[in-house]
């Protein structure tokens, strides 16, 4: 008797358990990271994730394996750029986003270079495993039209791992 009633009881909580997961909204994770941070939703079986800068360069590292890690202007290998100007006015940057992506832990850092010379570098920042990383540099600035404004990891060997996007009026 007291075997069937366990049973009745653990089948009962386990249908409570399977209900509930899915109609439970996850409330949103923050991710702390060098000057930054990432918001992640889980949302109908995706994760979409913001990251805010809280410096003028920042960094943080989001784990998981994310397919795109945002629709980016180009990416080479697993290294992504975005640059982000204003409208009628596009050699004046406000903010430069980089991406790469790590299949295992690892340590990097982004360089950021306009014509082949580094005009920003963030600090070192270490991976525990697969993710991407995710830096957002501020710029708020003027630069030369044309100009070529690339990004480099630290450890993703060049020119595979390279972005590059032509900044002109």
């Amino acid at each position: 008797m007291f075997k069937r009633l366990l049973i009745a009881c653990v089948a009962l909580l386990g249908v409570t358990g399977i209900l509930a997961g899915p109609a439970q909204a996850s409330s949103p994770e923050t991710i702390q990271g060098q000057g930054a941070y990432a918001t992640l939703e889980h949302k109908a079986g995706k994760t979409t994730y913001t990251v805010t800068a809280t410096d003028e360069l920042g960094v943080v590292f989001i784990p998981g394996e994310f397919a795109t890690p945002f629709d980016a202007y180009g990416c080479s290998g697993d290294v992504c750029i975005r640059l982000d100007s204003e409208p009628n006015n596009s050699n004046y940057i406000a903010s430069w986003e980089t991406t790469a992506t790590a299949s295992n832990a690892r340590c990097s850092y982004p360089v950021y270079f306009i014509n082949d010379g580094v005009v920003k570098q963030g600090s070192t920042y270490c991976s525990q495993g697969a993710g991407v990383f995710f830096a957002v540099w501020n710029a708020k600035r003027y630069f030369p039209s044309p100009s070529l404004a690339c990004n480099e990891w630290a450890g993703y060997p060049s020119p595979a791992h390279r972005p590059c996007k032509t900044i002109s009026n």
